[in-house]
């Protein structure tokens, strides 16, 4: 188990969960089960830049900060 610092740029809230996922798609179950909806949010790990789109993107090792962004932002534009 790892501490993940997740702060969504939609609600401008920091929480902090425990997790042993090791990618995207498994993290996401468990930001779900902790009532952080990633639903239609891109995700980027702080420490390294990294973004996370797909389901099968490897999740870095040790504690990390993630930002959680919306793929889409008000004007429509896809935010890349």
């Amino acid at each position: 188990m790892r501490t993940i610092k997740v702060f969504s740029t939609e609600t401008s809230v920091l929480k902090e969960i425990n997790s042993s996922a090791t990618t995207w798609g498994e993290l996401q179950t468990e930001l779900k089960a902790q009532g952080i909806d990633p639903n239609n949010m891109k995700g980027m790990v702080k420490e390294s830049k990294t973004t996370l789109e797909n389901t099968g993107a490897v999740l870095p090792e040790g504690s990390f900060t993630l930002f959680l962004t919306p793929t889409k932002v008000k004007s429509g534009s896809v935010t890349n």
